[in-house]
């Protein structure tokens, strides 16, 4: 059975004070503080392929507040699709053929769309809270 340091002292506090209400005086074990590290904040990650066709998937769900890893395989790209931007996310990022790497964390829930300088709908983003699962179009 695998005790930790705490539950051990706190036993042994206490036939401690057994042992003294019989008479016999036991060394006292003082009771230490555990420290609990923290742990990490979790992170979702997406992954998404960017070809002259567009985004694959192109829709993703997120947690609000919930920081995100975003992998993007860029295979090609056009005019459209060379730079990510995306304002509500303070995202803007040149993209090269290769895989690389966004991270972000949506703060607000509601629907949050990537589009090309002309207008294009590329990513679709439906950040909800997991709390109430309510979606709020903004």
């Amino acid at each position: 059975r695998h005790r930790t340091l705490r539950a051990v002292s706190i036993e042994w506090n206490h036939w401690q004070r057994r042992a003294q209400l019989a008479g016999i005086e036991l060394p006292r074990v003082p009771v230490p503080v555990e420290r609990i590290a923290e742990p990490p904040a979790p992170r979702m990650e997406i992954r998404a392929e960017l070809t002259t066709a567009g985004v694959n998937p192109d829709e993703f769900r997120l947690h609000v507040n919930m920081p995100v890893r975003w992998v993007i395989a860029v295979r090609e790209a056009t005019a459209d699709t060379a730079r990510l931007v995306i304002p509500e996310w303070s995202l803007d990022a040149a993209l090269h053929p290769g895989e690389q790497t966004v991270e972000f964390t949506p703060t607000q829930v509601g629907i949050v769309t990537w589009r090309s300088p002309a207008g294009v709908d590329l990513a679709r983003f439906l950040v909800e809270d997991p709390r109430t699962s309510l979606i709020h179009a903004h």
